[in-house]
Order: C-alpha cells, then sequence, then structure tokens
C-alpha cells in the first residue's frame, strides 16, 4: 500500500493534514461529475464524496494521493472486470451478471461529486478540470486554472489569479478581487461585483457582462465574433478609463461620463488608468459607468495587494552595452500568419493584440440580391462568411477592411 494514499471512509470522507502555513497545492480532475471547492475555517483538507459507495474499496472510483501540501484528486481506471463465469444454477449466474452490469455502468457513466474544503487563509496554486460536469469555487485565494468542457464555472470571493476555459458552459464569476483571463466557445462570461486587475476575455457566440472595477493602469480586452459585450464601470472618483472598439458590422451604445475623443474612442475622466480594448465581429457594445466614492471589495483588495507572488521571478541583471554595428539596408519584415479559428479546438479563438489603426464604424448592410450589390458590398459578405465560418480571425478581417478603405 502507498503511503501517500488516501482513501475514503465509510462516509465518504477523508480528512488530509497539512501545513497549513504553507502554500497549497490542489489538483482535481473528473470525467462528469460535479466538483465544488470551498474556503472554511480548517486547518486540514476535507475530501467528500456525495455518491460514495462503500462496497466499491476494491477498486474505488478516485485515487486520492497526498505529498505533503501537494494533493491529487482524480479518476482511478481499476483493472478490466474479468468475464462472467456462466457456470453454476441460472439464479447465481443472473445475480452475477447483474453485479457485472451495474459495476461497468457506474464506472462508463457515473462518476462521484466531489467537495474539497480547503483552509480560507491559505494560499493554493488549484487546478480544476471536469469533462462534462460543473465546478463552483468559493473562498479560495491564490493561482487558479478551472476548465470544464461542457459544463457551467460558477466563482465567488476568489483573490488572486484566475484563468478559465470552458467550450458550451458559462463563466459567472462574483465578489472578487482577480486579474483574470477568461475563454468559451459558445458560453456567457458573467462578471458580477468584481474587482479587475486586468482581464482577457473571449468568446466566439456567447455574450460578455463585465460589471464591477477596474484596477490601476491594466489592460481589458475583451473579444467576441457574434457575441455583445455589456460593460457596467464603477470607477473611483478622480481616476479615468480610455475605450476602443473594433468591429466588423457591431454597433455602439456609450453614455456619459464616458465623452468621444476619437473615431469609436472615449474616455472617462483623466483617461489615465485602465485602457479597454473590445473587439467584435458582430456584435455589439453597450457601456454604462460612474463614479463612485465607495470601496469596492476592501478588504480582498488589501490581500490581493499584500499577497505575496507563488513564484517570484529574480530580476534580470542589466545587459552590459555592445558596441555599435555598422548600419545595413532595411528589409520589410514578413507579417506573420494570423490565428484562424480551429474546428478541432472550439477554444482556440485567440486573435493578438490590436493596433494602432483607426477603428471602424459598422455599416447595417440589407439583404439585396446578388446581382445588385458592389463588389465591395460582395467582397465584405464573404469575409464576414469566411470569419463565421472560422477561416479568418476577427483581427485579420478588420485588417482587410481597413485596407479596403
Amino acid at each position: 500500500m502507498d503511503a501517500n494514499t488516501v482513501y475514503l471512509d465509510n462516509n465518504g470522507q477523508a480528512n488530509i493534514a497539512i501545513d497549513s502555513s504553507q502554500p497549497l497545492t490542489l489538483r482535481i480532475e473528473s470525467p462528469n461529475g460535479n466538483i465544488r471547492v470551498q474556503g472554511d475555517s480548517r486547518s486540514d483538507v476535507l475530501v467528500t464524496s456525495d455518491d460514495y459507495d462503500a462496497d466499491d474499496d476494491e477498486y474505488p472510483l478516485v485515487a486520492i494521493e497526498a505529498h505533503g501540501n501537494v494533493i491529487t484528486i482524480k479518476p482511478n481506471i481499476g483493472p478490466a472486470e474479468p468475464a462472467i463465469d456462466m457456470g453454476g444454477d441460472l439464479e447465481g449466474v443472473l445475480r452475477k451478471a447483474a453485479s457485472w452490469i451495474s459495476r461497468t455502468a457506474l464506472r462508463g457513466r457515473s462518476w462521484p461529486d466531489f467537495t474539497v474544503e480547503i483552509p480560507r487563509d491559505v494560499i493554493c496554486r488549484l487546478d480544476v478540470h471536469a469533462a462534462s460536469g460543473d465546478i463552483e469555487i468559493e473562498d479560495v485565494t491564490g493561482a487558479l486554472t478551472v476548465r470544464s468542457a461542457s459544463g457551467d464555472l460558477h466563482l465567488m470571493r476568489i483573490v488572486g489569479q484566475l484563468t478559465t476555459q470552458s467550450a458550451s458552459g458559462d463563466i459567472a464569476l462574483e465578489n472578487s478581487v482577480v486579474a483574470l483571463t477568461a475563454r468559451t466557445a459558445s458560453g456567457d462570461v458573467h462578471i458580477n461585483e468584481t474587482v479587475l486587475d486586468g482581464v482577457h476575455a473571449q468568446t466566439a457566440s456567447g455574450d460578455c457582462y463585465v460589471e464591477g472595477t477596474l484596477r490601476g493602469g491594466q489592460s481589458v480586452r475583451l473579444e467576441t465574433a457574434s457575441g455583445d459585450v455589456h460593460l457596467t464601470l464603477e470607477q473611483p472618483e478622480h481616476t479615468g478609463v480610455t475605450l476602443g472598439f473594433r468591429t466588423v458590422a457591431g454597433s455602439s451604445n456609450v453614455d456619459e461620463p464616458f465623452r468621444r475623443v476619437g473615431r469609436r474612442r472615449w474616455q472617462m475622466g483623466n483617461g489615465e488608468g485602465p485602457q479597454i480594448e473590445v473587439a467584435t465581429v458582430s456584435g455589439d457594445l453597450n457601456v454604462d459607468a460612474s463614479f463612485t466614492s465607495r470601496l469596492v471589495n476592501g478588504k480582498d483588495v488589501a490581500r490581493y495587494t499584500e499577497m505575496t507572488p507563488l513564484a517570484p521571478t529574480p530580476p534580470t541583471p542589466p545587459t552590459p552595452p555592445t558596441p555599435p554595428t555598422p548600419a545595413t539596408p532595411a528589409t520589410p519584415a514578413t507579417p506573420p500568419a494570423p490565428p484562424v479559428f480551429s474546428s478541432d479546438d472550439p477554444l482556440a479563438f485567440a486573435p493578438p493584440a490590436p493596433d494602432e489603426a483607426d477603428f471602424l464604424d459598422s455599416t447595417a448592410q440589407e439583404d439585396v440580391p446578388d446581382s445588385q450589390r458592389s463588389p465591395e458590398e460582395t467582397a465584405r459578405i464573404a469575409l464576414l462568411e469566411a470569419v463565421a465560418r472560422g477561416e479568418v480571425d476577427i483581427e485579420e478581417a478588420l485588417r482587410r477592411l481597413d485596407g479596403a478603405e
């Protein structure tokens, strides 16, 4: 028996002792069960399986390994089921067949749900991955990576660095202080009552809702294909925000206190603060903003500010100067190939950062027969169709339209 293996008791629970003064590394994987990670007032880690079968101890569905403050919870693929012995009386054969079917069905289609309680004050490196189950994280501080293929992600009171990814599920974040990266293909992104220290959110067909406060001078990048972007900002007094919008066929609705300072560019306050860049193909932009004197999530902001980085990078020593070299004739640089949507990876939607070109105005294209369209209109529609098929990404479409204009 491996000394690092942890087994659930008859109640489907396991207490794992850790050093709560040190960071905790927690990795959880599940094929289709739901996962919940909860920060609580405790000094150890408590793992609970909601659907634990006490009679399945020989080959439990879950493997739990603990190496000090490193804990891994993942599926345990047991050995193949032996063939059914067809000897004996009919009742015995049926009983053995029913047992084999139930064990096979359990392993193949119904993995248990998990709840993992950790010390609320510990800094945690958390990596959670579910194939089709939902994931819920609450009261956790540290560096979090949360991924699900078709399940929804619900995160509350998170402090630290957060990376989320879902193919068809929604991503919901509330009452948190984070530096956020969020990617989803067809799901929506909902951010509520959250202080954001930088954001990069991408959706294909889902909408993006951001409601909260932007910190300092960190950039905000929101990208959608056909989804809309809704911003509801509550910024501290005497600060500023700059907003830019790039789109192929979307429209914008930006209200005061933002004021227009250029083509599809606006500023709020003195403009010296977060830089927001929104890029869509056909999605619209709606912005509602205000100044406030209240302190949003003040206690968690202080914890975020004081939190020691989990993996500090030592400073790089200065490079010694090199003697000048004779100038050589400049050669034109070859632009890199733009990224495209991938049919194999529904999350492969990562346009590069925008350049400083003018932002495009949107123009509505009415349905008219192909024979009555101008060559420019026909080319524009063909470009939109290429984006919808995933052959061209947002930035490449915008670059081509910039060149055409």
